[in-house]
């Protein structure tokens, strides 16, 4: 994959990702953008870690590739 192509995270992928971090975050926490962010940048983690690992067809992206999607 060239530097200027950015690949599409699957939906499924994505909304196992928000519901597994992003979705259960308390709500007075949600007010906290780093705290928000913190979730975005566990979920990068877990994708790299779990999705990247498993799966051929996804590949390794940036924070911000990620936090984008």
């Amino acid at each position: 994959m060239s530097p200027d192509q950015h690949q599409q995270i699957p939906a499924k992928v994505l909304d196992d990702l928000c519901s597994r971090f992003i979705i259960n975050i308390p709500s007075e926490q949600r007010e906290d953008l780093v705290r928000v962010l913190f979730a975005v940048e566990l979920a990068h983690w877990f994708f790299i870690d779990f999705y990247c690992e498993d799966y051929n067809d996804l590949h390794v992206c940036s924070i911000k590739e990620f936090a984008l999607q």
